[in-house]
């Protein structure tokens, strides 16, 4: 038997080690990625006065922005932001270990801790200049005061689950669905008032503390639900969520691909992962669910998975804003603490290392094909940037499709470049035509011009756009990057009239394109 200051100090440099792994995981290859539209948009928002931060109309509550204001102040330049995701993000890994301490003791707290340093999905929004890691690391936070809180029913812990709680709400709005649930298991579990008022009460307050957020949430719906992404709740959206929150989004179809690919096809290529990953998580939970020794953990914990799911999503769709996984990215939390459980009581070593080897193979296959396969990259608009920079000049107008993706390319290419944003086929109802009448009005005749042809499922569903602009003059694609195809095109004399039409400004603040996240 060890002494209880050896067991402290092996735990202690576990964690650290699990720490350090979850850093290095998250440092490499953060800087490959392009900035996306999102995150420009994001910092753009954050980088004006407190009053314009606090208000902007971004689909987001302010509490990301205001800590992305401070970090700016201290660390200027937009790459720096990325840099406290991964703080963020890191954080998170002591406060899962916490959460799974008391869920279910030290060693599914060491497990879960792992878990979250590997997990393919955590790293991908632990890498983004966005609210998504913020609204998870506060999920963590509220989820443990809520499981102390049933303990031990303090004061002092109810209160700081309500502080971490209405701090997640203005962090993400639909980080309302995990209060509500916690109050729902609350009510249900104590059947008393003395056993429950303390909770009660702890809820009252939250909701009092949320009620500045109605006024923004209203602000902000009337944003999102114009968005032209209207993506549907089903129970294959609901399937892909789950299976994304284990797996990240670089296993099988891309993020570009699920766009345009029909859903049979979707459901095909994804199937071999599936099932593969599905059949181990669904064995580890089995296992956690017959863990005689934390049944009342893993009822909550299921109750957690499955409930703001099927909730949210039915309410996404009733307000019009469109099912998109990480609305519901703190889903994940819950998920790998029952694994966690699982795997530290699983009592069939054969199955438990086939279980634990197919999630860490996964893991590893998608935080590789992000780092290394390009149609798991964001946009290459470095890469496009570098190429136009050593092949062009300033002088020669960049169009750009899909609209929103104008956003990006004027950032990377700086303010003295020409980029237009080409209007998307059918916005007018006349197919190419807006988008042929911006190029012939914008460059000279007999002149050169590039197009940016990116997300055509978007901005050209049909692809017609190429062929007709090869109708006023010779056009071919000149480079390949992930996710664009550089067009180099020439209007000449003889290209047919057209009323004049003018290319959209790129706006990276407030410039109603939405979040364009999975």
């Amino acid at each position: 038997m060890s002494h209880p200051s050896e067991r402290g100090a092996l735990r202690a440099l576990a964690i650290a080690c699990i720490v350090v792994l979850a850093t290095l995981v998250r440092v490499w290859g953060l800087r490959s990625q392009s900035l996306t539209m999102d995150e420009i948009a994001d910092i753009a928002s954050a980088s004006q006065s407190l009053g314009a931060v606090i208000h902007v109309r971004d689909g987001f509550p302010p509490l990301y922005g205001l800590l992305v204001h401070g970090w700016l102040a201290a660390f200027p330049g937009e790459a720096n932001v990325r840099w406290l995701s991964v703080i963020l993000g890191v954080l998170s890994v002591p406060a899962m270990w916490r959460l799974g301490a008391w869920a279910g003791g030290e060693r599914v707290g060491q497990l879960a801790a792992l878990a979250l340093a590997i997990s393919p999905f955590h790293r991908w929004i632990s890498q983004e200049a966005r609210a998504y890691v913020l609204y998870v690391l506060l999920a963590i936070v509220a989820l443990w005061f809520f499981f102390r809180a049933m303990s031990t029913n303090a004061w002092r812990d109810w209160a700081l689950y309500a502080l971490t709680s209405a701090a997640g709400v203005y962090s993400h709005y639909f980080f309302g669905l995990l209060p509500l649930v916690a109050g729902l298991l609350l009510l249900f579990e104590r059947r008393t008032w003395t056993e429950c008022a303390r909770g009660v009460w702890a809820n009252v307050a939250l909701a009092a503390a949320c009620v500045p957020a109605i006024g923004l949430l209203r602000e902000d719906m009337a944003y999102q639900t114009s968005y032209l992404l209207d993506a549907p709740f089903s129970v294959v959206t609901a399937g892909y969520a789950y299976f994304s929150m284990i797996a990240g989004f670089a296993i099988g179809p891309s993020l570009r691909e699920l766009h345009f690919l029909p859903s049979s096809a979707g459901v095909r290529a994804m199937l071999p992962w599936a099932l593969a990953l599905g059949g181990a998580t669904l064995f580890l939970m089995y296992v956690a669910v017959t863990a005689s020794d934390a049944r009342r953990a893993v009822a909550r914990l299921a109750v957690f998975v499955i409930a703001p799911i099927g909730v949210g999503g039915a309410l996404a769709a009733i307000v019009g804003v469109g099912f998109r996984v990480r609305y519901f990215a703190w889903v994940a939390v819950p998920m790998i603490v029952l694994i966690s459980i699982g795997l530290a009581t699983a009592r069939f070593r054969i199955a438990r290392i086939a279980a634990a080897a197919t999630l860490l193979t996964v893991c590893a296959i998608s935080t590789g094909n992000r780092v290394r396969v390009a149609r798991y990259w964001n946009e290459d608009v470095q890469g496009l940037r570098d190429y136009l920079r050593s092949a062009s000049a300033p002088s020669v107008p960049v169009f750009v499709t899909a609209k929103y993706m104008a956003v990006p390319v004027q950032h990377y290419l700086g303010a003295g470049w020409t980029v237009c944003a080409l209007p998307d086929a059918n916005e007018d109802g006349t197919g190419s035509d807006g988008a042929l009448r911006v190029v012939n009005t914008v460059t000279p005749p007999d002149s050169q011009f590039w197009l940016v042809y990116s997300r055509p499922f978007h901005s050209d569903p049909q692809g017609r756009l190429p062929r007709d602009l090869a109708s006023s003059g010779p056009l071919r694609a000149r480079h390949e990057f992930a996710g664009i195809t550089l067009y180099g095109g020439t209007v000449k004399r003889s290209a047919r009239a057209m009323p004049p039409l003018t290319c959209r400004d790129p706006n990276p603040a407030g410039n109603g394109y939405g979040d364009s996240g999975s």
